[in-house]
């Protein structure tokens, strides 16, 4: 039985999984799930919070044969990957590229583009050790990030930017500055590597990916990244997380929640 309590969640109610009769809610986005009088059923992956901090790659092969070989190019590549929220798609690239990243930055949701360039050079300044003062716009943020990759002694600099529409506020031609920026890059004396993601999938495909102006022809691949299959599901939650579910539980399991892991 189904029904949408008055804080907005979805009320899931006497469904038998695993062989108990359990009460579940979950949020609209169907992205967590909690539940009533069990405390180790505390997420849409049904691990317990030990298990949740052992995080366990399920799946992705050919997502992650692909994100290192655009690292191993001989060129500046800039990697997009997108899909709906907590499909894993963070989890996937700091996973798979995380070791070689020389500057991440995680866009904030509805925060100003004032707000979001402070904290984009408080990052940059940590990490160079100097005291730039904050970027008046976006063309100037992205000019401190080049200064301090080139500053770099490194042939090849890893990038990733992280909720990519999110930082494309209002009025804040980050779009433009972002697109300056990767064109005026001179791979000449450094390979630049760029990897990005979003879970807004019309910005990411219309605005990013098929944008007609200054970043057109320029992202090397789009990756969507799609939810577990059913078989990739039972894996994860007999193999990754040790559920022991039965073929019928998996199925049950799947039908409820889709194939959208929960990663810590």
């Amino acid at each position: 039985m189904f029904r949408v309590s008055q804080d907005g969640r979805l009320q899931i109610q006497k469904v038998r999984l695993p062989s108990k009769t359990m009460n579940f809610s979950v949020d609209l986005e169907g992205s967590r799930c909690f539940q009533e009088g069990l405390s180790d059923i505390i997420a849409i992956n049904f691990g317990t919070e030990k298990s949740m901090n052992k995080a366990i790659m399920v799946g992705r092969r050919n997502e992650i044969a692909l994100l290192k070989s655009y690292y191993q190019s001989p060129k500046s590549e800039m990697v997009a990957v997108y899909g709906r929220r907590r499909v894993g798609k963070t989890f996937l690239i700091k996973e798979t590229m995380g070791s070689l990243f020389d500057f991440d930055f995680v866009g904030m949701h509805k925060t100003s583009a004032r707000i979001q360039r402070i904290q984009f050079q408080k990052k940059l300044n940590m990490l160079s050790k100097k005291a730039t003062r904050n970027p008046s716009d976006w063309f100037a943020a992205f000019d401190n990030l080049a200064d301090y990759l080139m500053s770099l002694k490194k042939d090849k600099v890893v990038v990733f930017l992280d909720e990519l529409p999110w930082m494309d506020s209002v009025n804040s031609n980050f779009l433009s500055a972002f697109s300056f920026f990767w064109n005026t890059w001179d791979s000449k004396k450094k390979l630049l590597k760029m990897y990005v993601c979003g879970s807004a999938t019309a910005w990411m495909v219309d605005t990013f990916i098929g944008d007609p102006g200054g970043l057109y022809g320029r992202i090397s691949r789009a990756i969507y990244l799609s939810p577990f299959t059913l078989a990739e599901t039972e894996q994860y939650l007999n193999s990754a997380k040790n559920m022991k579910f039965s073929r019928m539980q998996v199925l049950e399991t799947y039908m409820i929640f889709g194939g959208i892991p929960y990663y810590p």
